[in-house]
C-alpha cells in the first residue's frame, strides 16, 4: 500500500494504484498532500471578476488599483494549485491502471499568458477554464483517445467541455485532446470546488511538433503557439503538422494543398529559412544545469529561461508555498524584462521534467528529424516513445546565477 494513499480514498483509481510497482517517480503525485499545505482564495469572486477586467486593459496603469488587482488574480491563480494537484494524481492513476506508459505533469498559467488571454476572450479572469493545467503525453493518438474516454467516464470531476483537436485541429496544425474539468463532485465540501482545471491528452509526435513550435517562439521571442510570428515560420509548422498527422492516420485539415505540393512548400521554406540548420544549432546551443539531483526530490520545480543568454534555470521547490511565492515575485521582476520567460511545473523528476516541457530545454531532435525525412524525400515518421533524456556532464562548479538577477526597470 502507497503511504499516504487515503488523501486520493476518494478516486475511482485509488484501488488500481494501491497495487502497483514500479512506478516509483510517478506514484510521488500520490503520497499524502494536506489542503492546508495550499493557498486558498483570499478575495471575493467578484474582486476576482473585476481584477480580470483591469488586468485586461491594454494600457495599464501601474498605479495602487493596478497592484491590487494582480494580488487578486495571483491569490485566485494560487487558489487552483491544489485542483490541480489532486488531478495530476488522478491522470497518473488512470493511465497506470490501463497500463500506458507516458508522463503527466501540471503547470500554474503564468500571468503574461492569463492578460493576454483576458484581451482575447469575452470570459472574465474567474472563467478561464486552464489557470491550472495537467498534460499526458502518451505512446500513440489511440493511446491519448483511451486515456481521455476512460478518465472522462470514470472522474468526478464534472466535465464542461471537450475539445478534440485531433478530428479538427486548430488553425495553424495544432493536435490534441482536452479535458475541460470543474473540480469537487456535487457532494465535495472544499473550499478549492469548482475551480477549472483542463487535462491535455497528446501524443508524443503530437508533442514533438508543439515543442518544436514553442522553442522557435521562445527563441525568436514571438507568440507562435498563439499563432503570432514570422509568417513564413508559421506556415511551415501548419504543412509538417499536417505531414504529422498523416503519418498517424489522422485527419488532415482541407484547406491544406495535397503532399506533392505540401512537401515542395515544406522543401522551400526550409531553403528560405534554414530551419533544420536554425533547429539543430538551437538545441546544440543551448545550455542547462543537469546535476540538480537533491534528496529528497522535489516536487515543483521553478524554470527561468533567459532568451539572451540562452541560459535555463531550474530551481528545485520542496514546498508548494515557497514555489508560489517565488513564481510570484520572479514574474513581477520581469515584467518588463522581454527576454526572460519563467514557469512554475510540478514533476516528479528533472528528467520527467525535461521530458514532458522539453521547449524550455530546446529539445527538438523528434521534429527535426521528421522535417529532415520530408526535405529528403522521405515519409515522416509516427515516434511512440517518449526518449530518454540525454544528460550532460555538469561543470565541476556551481553555474553563476547571477544572469538571473538581471531584470527591468519596473513601473509603479
Amino acid at each position: 500500500m502507497i503511504d499516504g494513499i487515503a488523501n486520493h480514498a476518494d478516486s475511482p483509481w485509488a484501488e488500481d494504484i494501491a497495487s502497483m510497482r514500479g512506478h516509483d517517480e510517478e506514484i510521488g503525485a500520490w503520497r499524502c498532500v494536506s489542503v492546508n499545505d495550499f493557498p486558498r482564495l483570499e478575495y471575493t469572486m467578484g474582486e476576482v471578476r473585476r481584477a480580470g477586467e483591469r488586468l485586461a486593459q491594454f494600457n495599464l496603469q501601474y498605479d495602487a488599483n493596478t497592484l491590487l488587482a494582480f494580488q487578486i488574480a495571483e491569490s485566485f491563480r494560487q487558489d487552483h494549485a491544489y485542483p490541480m494537484r489532486r488531478l495530476r494524481g488522478e491522470l497518473v492513476g488512470c493511465r497506470i491502471a490501463l497500463k500506458l506508459n507516458g508522463r503527466t505533469v501540471s503547470r500554474l498559467k503564468h500571468m503574461p499568458s492569463i492578460r493576454r488571454k483576458l484581451r482575447k476572450i469575452p470570459a472574465g479572469l474567474n472563467q478561464i477554464q486552464d489557470l491550472g493545467g495537467c498534460r499526458t503525453i502518451l505512446p500513440t493518438v489511440g493511446d491519448a483517445n483511451r486515456m481521455a474516454a476512460e478518465f472522462a467516464a470514470r472522474t468526478g470531476h464534472p466535465i464542461s467541455k471537450i475539445q478534440d483537436y485531433n478530428a479538427a485541429p486548430k488553425p495553424g496544425g495544432y493536435r490534441s485532446l482536452h479535458l475541460m474539468l470543474r473540480y469537487g463532485a456535487d457532494n465535495t465540501d472544499d473550499a478549492h470546488k469548482g475551480r477549472r482545471i483542463e487535462a491535455q491528452f497528446r501524443s508524443v509526435t503530437q508533442h514533438s511538433w508543439s515543442t518544436a513550435v514553442e522553442a522557435m517562439g521562445t527563441l525568436r521571442g514571438e507568440l507562435m503557439k498563439a499563432g503570432e510570428g514570422a509568417p513564413d515560420w508559421l506556415r511551415l509548422f501548419e504543412l509538417m503538422s499536417a505531414e504529422l498527422a498523416m503519418a498517424e492516420r489522422q485527419p488532415i485539415a482541407a484547406h491544406l494543398p495535397a503532399q506533392a505540393s505540401r512537401r515542395a512548400e515544406i522543401k522551400d521554406l526550409d531553403y528560405k529559412l534554414g530551419a533544420l540548420a536554425t533547429l539543430e544549432n538551437m538545441r546544440v546551443a543551448f545550455r542547462f544545469a543537469d546535476d540538480i539531483q537533491p534528496n529528497p526530490r522535489p516536487e515543483y520545480y521553478l524554470i527561468t529561461y533567459d532568451n539572451a543568454s540562452r541560459e535555463v534555470r531550474v530551481d528545485p521547490k520542496f514546498n508548494i508555498a515557497s514555489g508560489l511565492r517565488d513564481y510570484a515575485q520572479l514574474e513581477s521582476d520581469i515584467r518588463n524584462n522581454n527576454s526572460l520567460n519563467t514557469v512554475l511545473v510540478e514533476a516528479s523528476s528533472v528528467a520527467q521534467l525535461k521530458e514532458a516541457f522539453p521547449n524550455y530545454f530546446l529539445d527538438v531532435q523528434l521534429f527535426s528529424e521528421n522535417l529532415r525525412n520530408i526535405v529528403q524525400g522521405r515519409d515522416a515518421r509516427e515516434f511512440t516513445f517518449i526518449p530518454p533524456a540525454r544528460v550532460r556532464p555538469s561543470d565541476p562548479e556551481d553555474p553563476d546565477p547571477s544572469w538571473l538577477r538581471r531584470t527591468g526597470r519596473r513601473q509603479g
